[in-house]
C-alpha cells in the first residue's frame, strides 16, 4: 500500500485529474506481493486517502517494545535514531521521537525519518516548556504587564498564556539550532543551557510584545471603518504578526520585523479612508496570495521555517504596495512568492 501511494503520488503531481475526461484518466492497478490485482481505479485521490489510511492502522498496530510520556524532565530510556522489528513476516524500520502533546511528550516511533526528526525538536521543546513552570511562574508575578498582556493576546486569537508561548517560541528556536537529545545527560545539559539567560529573555520580549500588542489593538476602530475585504485582509495579517503562531519568531529581529509590518498597516489605514478603491486595486495582487498562505498555515499548524520564509517575503511585498516609502532592502515581485508557495503546496 505504501509503495503504490508514493508510486501515484509522483505519478499525479502538478496533474489536475478533475479538468481530465474519465477516459483520459489515469487507470492505477494496485497488485499485491502474490500478484493479485487488490483494486483498479481512476479515482486516484480516493485511492491515496484509502491507501493512507490503512497505512496509519497498520503501523499504529505494529508493536514496537518502546513506551513512554512524561509530563516533567527526561523519563525515557536511549532513544535510538532507528528501530526494527518484524510484522508479518516483514522487516521494519521505525524512526522514535518523542511527540509533543499539550501538557505531556509522549514516546511513538514513526515510519519516515524526517517526520521523526521533526516531531522529535518539537517534543524537545515542549519538555523544556513543561520544565520551565518556575521560570513561567516567576514571570507571571515578576513583569507588570502580565495581565494586560494577556488580555491583549487574547484579541488576536491567544488562548493560552503569551508568557508560556514566549517561552515556547525560544526552545523551538534553540532546537533550530541544535541537534535535539536522545539521552537524559544531553537533554540535562540542554535544559541548563536554555534556563540560564531565560527569564531576562522574556522580560525584554514581553515588553515588546505588548508593545505591539496595543499598537495593534488601537487599530480596531479604523479597522472597523474599512472596506470588508480589506478589513478581513488586514485581521488575517495581523493574526499572522501576533497571534498564537507567530510565537515561534518572535526573537529580536522578529519582533523588530513585527513592528515595521504594523508601521506599514498603519500608513495603509490612513489611506484607505481617503481613497478606498485604489486600496482595493491594490489588494487585487495581495489578497490571493495572503489567503494561500494562511491556508498552508493552517492546514500545518504551526509558521515552519519553509513558511515563515514565504511570510516574510509577504510581508515586504505588502510594505512595497501599500507603503513603498518605508522601503525595503531587496525587491519582492508577485512571482516570487507566487514560486515560494507553490513549493509549499506541491509538498515534500
Amino acid at each position: 500500500g505504501e509503495r503504490a501511494r508514493q508510486r501515484a503520488g509522483h505519478l499525479t503531481q502538478g496533474l489536475d485529474a478533475g479538468q481530465l475526461a474519465p477516459h483520459l484518466r489515469a487507470l492505477l492497478v494496485v497488485i499485491g506481493d502474490d500478484g493479485a490485482v487488490l483494486e483498479e481505479t481512476r479515482n486516484i485521490p480516493a485511492l491515496l486517502a484509502t491507501r493512507r489510511a490503512d497505512a496509519v492502522i497498520e503501523s499504529a498496530a505494529v508493536v514496537w517494545g518502546l513506551a513512554g510520556r512524561s509530563r516533567d524532565g527526561w523519563r525515557f530510556d536511549t532513544l535510538p535514531v532507528q528501530v526494527e522489528t518484524v510484522a508479518g513476516g516483514t522487516p521494519l524500520l521505525g524512526f522514535p521521537a518523542l511527540q509533543e502533546g499539550v501538557d505531556s511528550v509522549e514516546l511513538r516511533v514513526f515510519d519516515d525519518a524526517s517526520r521523526a526528526q521533526a516531531a522529535h525538536r518539537r517534543g524537545v521543546a515542549r519538555l523544556l516548556l513543561l520544565d520551565s513552570g518556575r521560570v513561567i511562574r516567576h514571570l507571571q508575578r515578576d513583569f507588570p504587564r502580565a495581565r494586560e498582556l494577556g488580555l491583549l493576546a487574547a484579541l488576536f486569537g491567544h488562548r493560552q498564556s503569551p508568557l508560556a508561548a514566549l517561552v515556547l517560541g525560544a526552545a523551538r528556536r534553540l532546537l533550530a539550532q541544535c541537534a535535539a537529545p536522545r539521552t537524559a545527560a544531553c537533554y540535562l545539559a540542554l535544559r541548563t543551557h536554555f534556563h540560564d539567560g531565560l527569564a531576562a529573555e522574556i522580560m525584554v520580549a514581553a515588553a515588546a510584545l505588548t508593545s505591539l500588542l496595543e499598537r495593534a489593538a488601537s487599530l480596531r476602530t479604523p479597522l472597523a471603518r474599512v472596506p470588508a475585504a480589506a478589513r478581513a485582509d488586514l485581521e488575517g495579517q495581523l493574526t499572522l504578526l501576533l497571534g498564537p503562531a507567530a510565537m515561534d519568531h518572535l526573537d529580536s529581529a522578529g519582533l523588530s520585523r513585527a513592528a515595521r509590518a504594523l508601521d506599514a498597516i498603519t500608513r495603509r489605514l490612513e489611506r484607505v479612508d481617503s481613497n478606498p478603491g485604489k486600496d482595493l486595486r491594490k489588494l487585487e495582487a495581495v489578497a490571493p496570495l495572503a489567503r494561500r498562505l494562511c491556508a498552508l498555515v493552517e492546514a500545518s499548524g504551526e509558521v515552519t521555517p519553509a513558511l515563515r520564509v514565504a511570510q516574510l517575503l509577504l510581508e515586504d511585498y505588502r510594505i512595497s504596495v501599500f507603503a513603498p516609502e518605508l522601503g525595503i532592502a531587496t525587491r519582492v515581485a508577485a512571482g516570487d512568492i507566487e514560486t515560494a508557495l507553490a513549493a509549499l503546496e506541491s509538498g515534500p
